[in-house]
């Protein structure tokens, strides 16, 4: 997208996690999707390093969407709680998604401080490599 002129940062990524569940009286059924919105995504500069920040931040949304497979995957079937428990578990890792993505910002200072972006970088990688099993997500 065009770049936010007045905006502190020198760029924005913009990620979702969509989830679609439906159920019987037994069990229940969901596909999810972590999305990429180019439309609102943006930069001020031309710089691999702050690409590969703003990448961590698409990889964040990655590790949380499977972190909601895990979730759901889990999930014990409760009649009559269904969407309740749903709604419970997409809220707590949305919650916990967003904290991550802020410390992860914080830590690095927005891609400036370079031995925490390595080590986030590294973080993330591990994270996502101890999920591959969910990776695999209905969509």
């Amino acid at each position: 997208a065009t770049p936010v002129t007045n905006a502190l940062n020198a760029a924005l990524t913009s990620t979702s996690i969509l989830i679609n569940f439906g159920y019987d009286d037994k069990s229940l059924s969901y596909t999810i999707k972590c999305v990429f919105y180019p439309q609102k995504s943006w930069t001020k500069v031309q710089s691999n390093h702050i690409l590969a920040h703003e990448q961590g931040h698409f990889d964040i949304s990655q590790l949380f969407t499977r972190k909601l497979h895990k979730a759901l995957s889990e999930y014990r079937f409760r009649a009559g709680m269904v969407d309740k428990d749903v709604q419970q578990i997409y809220n707590e890792i949305s919650l916990d998604q967003a904290k991550f993505q802020q410390t992860y910002d914080n830590e690095t200072n927005y891609s400036r401080n370079p031995e925490e972006q390595k080590k986030w970088q590294e973080r993330i990688e591990s994270e996502l490599s101890a999920l591959d099993k969910y990776a695999g997500y209905p969509q």
